[in-house]
């Protein structure tokens, strides 16, 4: 589909009502009845994403079961890290800094994923951890980081994987499943039409960098991780032409900038 001026109209109110009048305590709650809003895929059925890290562990080598794992960015519910304990994981730490917890849908997340899995509500509550601080994860601890639709928010990646590093067993390593999609609209390449100034003003949600697949590869490697795309994404039909109206904030020649989603998985490097 091709951005046209009617789009473009569309694009800008929805982005700036979204700024400026949506909190993300009712995106939590409603996000799911708003036109082109992606809800958390956590607050549905967190065992899809699960199943989505199991499905790349295994052609990795690695297993959920026995681990023990840190989740990044977990949101307003453990729900994941629930999903995660139920699939045998002996530990899961889930670091969410940002958002509040909301101990009543955890309750009834924790019970329904406890009950769709065939254990107890209380057996998978023994194995997870809520933390807000990296921090709270002892050194060499876990034999697997996972995040899920996370990496894209994240304002500071060379930071976050430095600090992440040395939470890391001998042998572990971390898997980031990325959506590089704008999460809003039905033009998942729009954004990269507006220049950093207009974006930070006026369109950006207030979590949404625009980083693309070579930010990422990039930090890795700075913060001490040696990478690799293990799976990858393009929504051809989507470009339209966009690729005439890139903002000159984007690499304009490098055909990572059309990755629409990403699965990384990065080693410590030796």
């Amino acid at each position: 589909m091709k951005p046209s001026i009617a789009s473009d109209l569309e694009y800008i109110l929805l982005r700036m009502i979204r700024r400026f009048l949506v909190p993300y305590s009712f995106l939590v709650r409603f996000g799911h009845l708003l036109p082109f809003w992606r809800a958390n895929q956590n607050q549905a059925d967190p065992r899809v994403i699960t199943e989505l890290y199991a499905t790349h562990l295994r052609t990795l080598g690695r297993e959920i079961a026995g681990s023990q794992i840190i989740e990044l960015g977990i949101g307003t519910t453990n729900s994941s890290c629930y999903a995660l304990a139920a699939a045998g994981a002996a530990i899961v730490w889930g670091v969410e800094p940002f958002v509040d917890f909301d101990a009543l849908l955890d309750e009834k997340l924790c019970e329904r994923t406890a009950q769709l899995c065939g254990t107890t509500a209380a057996d998978l509550k023994s194995r997870v951890r809520r933390v807000q601080s990296l921090a709270d994860v002892p050194p060499r601890g876990a034999q697997l980081a996972l995040s899920h639709s996370v990496l894209e928010h994240v304002s500071d990646p060379p930071a976050l994987f430095r600090e992440l590093l040395p939470l890391i067993a001998p042998g572990g390593g971390a898997l980031h499943l990325v959506d590089y999609r704008d999460h809003f609209f039905k033009l998942p390449y729009h954004f990269l039409r507006f220049k950093a100034t207009t974006w930070n003003r006026w369109l950006n949600p207030g979590d949404l960098p625009r980083w693309r697949l070579y930010d990422h590869i990039e930090s890795l490697e700075r913060g001490g991780w040696s990478a690799r795309v293990v799976e990858q994404g393009v929504e051809e039909n989507a470009k339209g032409d966009v690729a005439s109206r890139l903002s000159p904030d984007f690499r304009r020649d490098d055909e990572r900038l059309w990755i629409a989603r990403a699965a990384l998985w990065a080693e410590p490097a030796s």
